[in-house]
């Protein structure tokens, strides 16, 4: 529950940031694979492509930030 709700505040801040359309955004910032919300986003009217980017994006960062971060602490 917590992280959707997160995702969805993610969203609003993405579409503010980023000037893109809400359902873009939101498909962009709720945890997802990247084919599947960018399908998803496709069969809402939104564009594919920033989304599977983003998607992408949001799991580099986690796989490449958390286990320093982690080790570190």
């Amino acid at each position: 529950g917590g992280t959707l709700a997160f995702g969805c505040l993610l969203g609003v801040l993405h579409a503010r940031l980023a000037r893109s359309d809400m359902t873009t955004a939101f498909c962009s910032s709720v945890p997802g694979g990247p084919a599947e919300m960018a399908i998803l986003a496709r069969h809402y009217g939104a564009a594919g492509a920033p989304v599977a980017i983003a998607q992408t994006l949001r799991i580099c960062t986690l796989v490449l930030v958390i286990p320093p971060a982690l080790t570190w602490y």
